[in-house]
């Protein structure tokens, strides 16, 4: 590939910006940093052709004018960045991409552009944007990669959560996870349907190992169990390990559709009070609301 006169990056951009493109991809699959294996080329095209379009068209007055961060980058940094978070779901190659590739696609834009300056002062002037963009996949990679882990662990946790008839007149449910799981609301559900196979006449909610029980998410899904015909009025409810704080806006739920939730600390407490006694002789012995 021949080199071109001053600003030779920002003039083959403009002249010939798919024939840069095409190098990009292959210096891409020839790259040392990531494992060998052949790579789809029309899949990995298809996904970074936007944002190598916006990075020439952020480099088409001048690198000058196409710092990291500046407003002229903002749009390619935001696809780059897709493109790092797509590279964590999706595979351009025939096994799944780790960060070696997101590494290396960064790098492989670097020889590509690189390899259109037109001495060795423009290659230095192009460095700190390539070491950004090849930032920004990296760090968009990682972080997709972490929002997919917790998702799954989410989805492991709603569906595994556990909900039992510790006795034919008692139905219990064990909630767990970090403030943003949607165990609870899972599990709730599962309570109801619990609640009419058995004929329960008391529930336990034990959130000892639930973060975020006042969350709205966490609000929302109580304040629908307690609007169902089968529990609303219908079942003692008691709930066990509740924060001072969630437990005032759990009581508020309660007292918005007039029920009492009977609050405890330990669920041996609540399983003593929901099968008969009237209240527990070292919880707290009192309501929610």
């Amino acid at each position: 590939m021949s080199k071109t006169s001053a600003n030779g990056v920002v003039e083959a951009l403009n002249a010939n910006a798919e024939q840069v493109l095409a190098d990009w991809i292959e210096s891409f699959e020839s790259s040392p940093l990531r494992f060998p294996s052949p790579v789809d080329r029309p899949t990995l095209t298809s996904l970074v052709d936007p944002a190598f379009r916006a990075l020439a068209d952020a480099l088409s007055t001048g690198l000058e004018q196409a710092a990291p961060g500046s407003h002229r980058l903002r749009e390619a940094e935001r696809l780059f960045a897709f493109v790092g978070a797509s590279l964590a779901s999706a595979s351009v190659s025939s096994r799944q991409s780790s960060a070696f590739d997101a590494s290396a696609l960064g790098a492989a834009l670097r020889d590509a552009l690189c390899r259109q300056t037109r001495d060795a002062a423009e290659e230095r002037s192009l460095q700190p944007l390539c070491d950004w963009l090849t930032a920004v996949l990296a760090e968009s990679f990682a972080a997709a990669g972490r929002q997919g882990e917790r998702e799954r662990f989410h989805e492991l946790l709603e569906d595994r959560v556990s909900v039992v008839a510790i006795s034919p007149s008692v139905a219990a449910a064990l909630a767990i996870g970090d403030a943003e799981c949607g165990a609870l609301a899972s599990a709730l559900e599962r309570l109801v349907v619990q609640v009419a196979r058995i004929g329960a006449s008391a529930v336990i909610i034990d959130v000892t190992s639930l973060d975020g029980a006042k969350m709205p998410h966490n609000l929302q899904a109580l304040e629908t169990f307690l609007s169902h015909s089968k529990v609303g009025g219908a079942v003692r409810i008691a709930a066990v390990g509740l924060s001072s704080a969630a437990a005032l806006e759990w009581g508020r739920c309660a007292t918005a559709r007039g029920v009492d939730v009977e609050l405890f600390d330990s669920f041996l407490q609540a399983s003593v009070w929901a099968h008969g006694a009237q209240s527990s002789p070292d919880g707290r012995g009192g309501t929610a609301n």
